[in-house]
């Protein structure tokens, strides 16, 4: 058997062997099984399928019960509405017992709808912290149905703040490449809710994204020039 055909079949069986161990990881819901390369690609996987920018952080990991998994931040969701023209209207508001329950309804630009609810509890609460969990609740609900409409089944922030911590961590991974050329980015000047555009604008993007945020990081005083061109330029 010659060396080509010896590569190629290694090739084959260390694609297969990923796609197992993304598979598993999904089945089980615990990315902890996959290498940190593999934390990465996964979750620029997940960006891509749904159009959004990891330069923007829009996911984060936590772990609970001993698996760690992703979930979407604030930001991820303020992104999708805008990325499939979602609206958003709040369908009831009941209360059961302790339990005060909102639905929400979410409409995208194609007519398609969906609901999902956000629920709180009440016991104990008044004044300012009722009012706060009311509001919350409501938080949770369009949150919640964002994702579901865009066909994300992860957990969303509002509900890793209601996680007790006995029982869950959010896990602090060692930084990649995208949060050192954020954190950069940002100290230089560039408002994080611009990161988006100046990737745009500078072809951040693909394969290549990460060899161009490796040679800005290496350059500051380049780095610092496409920010003010970019500033310069929206301004």
């Amino acid at each position: 058997m010659g060396n080509a055909v010896i590569e190629v079949e290694n090739e084959e069986a260390i694609r297969e062997s990923a796609k197992g161990k993304y598979e598993m990881a999904l089945i089980e819901g615990d990315l902890s099984k996959l290498s940190s390369d593999e934390r990465m690609d996964y979750y620029g996987a997940v960006c891509k399928s749904v159009g959004l920018n990891p330069l923007t952080k829009p996911f984060e990991y936590v772990t609970l019960n001993g698996s760690l998994k992703l979930y979407a931040r604030k930001d991820a969701t303020d992104q999708l509405r805008k990325i499939y023209g979602v609206s958003i209207e709040i369908v009831s508001k009941n209360q059961i017992g302790d339990i005060f329950i909102v639905e929400a309804k979410a409409t995208d630009k194609e007519g398609r709808f969906d609901t999902a609810t956000g629920a709180v509890s009440m016991l104990g609460l008044k004044g300012s912290e009722l009012a706060n969990a009311l509001m919350k609740a409501e938080t949770k609900a369009k949150r919640r149905v964002t994702l579901s409409i865009c066909g994300l089944g992860i957990l969303d922030e509002s509900e890793i703040e209601d996680t007790p911590k006995t029982r869950g961590k959010v896990e602090k991974l060692p930084l990649t490449t995208i949060d050192k050329f954020r954190e950069k980015a940002i100290s230089l000047g560039l408002p994080s809710p611009a990161i988006r555009d100046f990737a745009i604008k500078f072809g951040i993007k693909g394969k290549e994204a990460d060899e161009k945020m490796e040679i800005f990081l290496a350059d500051e005083d380049a780095l610092k020039g496409a920010i003010e061109e970019f500033k310069g330029e929206v301004a």
